[in-house]
């Protein structure tokens, strides 16, 4: 399902993954296709225009043409790969007729835009349209600037995931005696520290030794992995700024309702 922004996401509420129809008990809306769909919610609501959409270039129309002709399992990357071959190899007059096609559906976009502009101006909501469309594509970026850090972060994996510490000598045994003892979570919990408690040193030794050893390991590991991946971890965590991206995302999202 396709994620529309909804008014919230332009400063009146959140982005949101729900149909658009229903939000706040509206009634389903049918979109001519000739129009864009960004603020169909806002604009929807207050019986305004919708801003018409800009027609689609030689190329992607060429591109979705083609599509009927290729294998509908082969990679995208591979599919727009073969097309940009063939668009270099096309003859003029198909190029010629794909681009006057163009031409005068951009004739009718500008026409439409010019009559969206005025109906507009003449009811003094130029300005407040605008803003919105400015908002939303500041919501846009921060969306891509989030999805461009996340994949940074992925392909990053083995440089950021530092060595666990170990557990000591007490996780150890509950560890280990968590999933024999009965009751609920809480119950067990307790039950298992009162047994620590009233266990004879020599036995808590085992569990000391294991979680001694278990240091010793992670002290070599932590070694190694800071000689190899420290300074290159210090200028990712730098670089990714997830925390910022997060903050800039809740701050264009506005608070929730």
């Amino acid at each position: 399902m396709s994620v529309l922004l909804c008014p919230k996401a332009l400063g009146w509420g959140c982005l949101s993954s729900t149909p658009f129809h229903a939000h706040r008990g509206l009634q389903t809306l049918s979109t001519p296709p000739q129009f864009s769909t960004s603020h169909l919610l806002y604009w929807a609501q207050r019986d305004l225009p919708t801003k018409p959409k800009k027609p689609m270039t030689p190329y992607l129309v060429y591109l979705n043409e083609q599509r009927q002709t290729f294998p509908s399992g082969m990679k995208n990357s591979e599919f727009t790969k073969k097309v940009a071959q063939k668009w270099y190899s096309l003859s003029e007059g198909e190029k010629s007729r794909l681009v006057r096609d163009f031409n005068q559906r951009m004739a009718a976009y500008q026409k439409e835009m010019d009559q969206f502009t005025e109906k507009l101006t003449q009811d003094n909501l130029l300005d407040e349209y605008k803003l919105s469309l400015a908002k939303e594509r500041a919501v846009k970026k921060a969306k891509r600037e989030m999805k461009n850090a996340q994949a940074k972060l992925k392909r990053a994996q083995p440089v950021l995931t530092k060595p666990k510490k170990p557990l000591n000598a007490y996780n150890l045994f509950t560890t280990e005696t968590y999933e024999s003892t009965s009751g609920t979570a809480r119950d067990a919990f307790k039950s298992i520290a009162k047994k620590w408690r009233e266990m004879a040193e020599s036995e808590k030794a085992k569990y000391q030794a294991q979680a001694e050893k278990l240091a010793e390991e992670y002290k070599v590991e932590l070694a190694k992995w800071e000689a190899s991946y420290l300074e290159e971890y210090n200028e990712l965590k730098d670089d990714l700024n997830i925390k910022e991206l997060k903050q800039k995302m809740r701050a264009l999202k506005g608070p929730e309702k």
